[in-house]
């Protein structure tokens, strides 16, 4: 079993802790991409910061992650295809977001918005109209690439610095999506063409300014960080038509919502259950486990100690 939106279609599913630690354990796709920040590469000049140091990431020169409105998907095909840029309806994804409190001030700025892989760069990509926000791809320590998307997290450092927020927002032309539902102090902001920056420039602008606790670019996480035997077995999850090439693609978008979920080591996992098989391999069980069964006094609670 594994702990953790197509985004992505663009499905921005947001996962919360309770724990006042956790805000310092948010991260994003390219740190869960396994990208370093020391063994990149000498050309690696774009760079995002994480707890205080800079992440550095090397570009993809000839892709690049764009957003359109959906009703303008055709003209941006029939665009492309005059520039003999191949653009696929098949691999145009809706954006959505989720688990934000998008009321009061915040808008619901991208509703009705989709988002595909361009064989373009994302300077290139702007010359044409349709496209309302594109950015890099980058590559990940194991060769793979991941794009950056127009989110941005940030985490206020009192709850009542939301007019703070609010005016960075405003000088740099982002709009607030929304709060994270249980969590006051944690926002998402996105980026279109008329913003002064990308998604990791203005993570960078925001945390650069010392107004915010964190300011993290969101990324698209290329495949899922999983050891799991199984995991091609288990099309709900991620169904390339395993059984079935008319089912491809009927499944719960599990791979894209690791991208967008932030990361923590502070939480807890517990299997609350009358019989668990503490060795399974897709349990990976650590520390101490109670057997709250064994005895009503808790001076006889049994203790089961497990392989980390």
């Amino acid at each position: 079993m594994n702990n953790y939106l197509k985004l992505l279609g663009l499905l921005l599913c947001f996962c919360l802790t309770s724990c006042q630690d956790s805000l310092e354990e948010i991260s994003n796709a390219s740190r869960n991409q396994a990208v370093t920040r020391a063994e990149i590469s000498t050309n690696a000049s774009d760079f995002y910061w994480y707890r205080g140091e800079k992440v550095y990431l090397r570009k993809v020169t000839d892709k690049s992650f764009v957003m359109f409105k959906s009703q303008n998907s055709n003209k941006l095909i029939s665009s492309l295809a005059k520039a003999k840029v191949r653009l696929n309806a098949n691999a145009i994804k809706e954006y959505m977001y989720k688990g934000i409190d998008n009321s009061g001030k915040a808008a619901n700025i991208f509703k009705g918005y989709e988002w595909t892989e361009l064989s373009i760069n994302d300077k290139e990509a702007y010359n044409y109209s349709e496209v309302e926000y594109a950015a890099p791809y980058y590559y990940a320590e194991d060769g793979s690439i991941f794009p950056l998307t127009n989110i941005v997290y940030v985490v206020l450092k009192e709850k009542t610095d939301l007019p703070v927020l609010e005016r960075m927002s405003e000088e740099y032309n982002v709009g607030i999506i929304g709060r994270f539902e249980g969590r006051q102090e944690l926002y998402a902001i996105a980026c279109t063409k008329e913003s002064k920056g990308n998604a990791l420039e203005i993570a960078n602008i925001f945390y650069e300014s010392d107004l915010f606790h964190i300011a993290e670019p969101a990324f698209i996480s290329g495949k899922p960080q999983t050891a799991d035997t199984y995991y091609n077995q288990q099309w709900y999850l991620k169904n390339t038509g395993q059984y079935g090439s008319s089912y491809a693609g009927y499944d719960i978008n599990f791979e894209p919502a690791l991208s967008l979920i932030p990361s923590t080591s502070s939480v807890t996992v517990a299997v609350v259950d009358n019989g668990v098989e503490l060795t399974h391999s897709d349990l990976l069980l650590s520390s101490i486990n109670y057997n709250t069964v064994a005895s009503a006094t808790p001076s006889a609670v049994q203790k089961y100690h497990t392989q980390s």
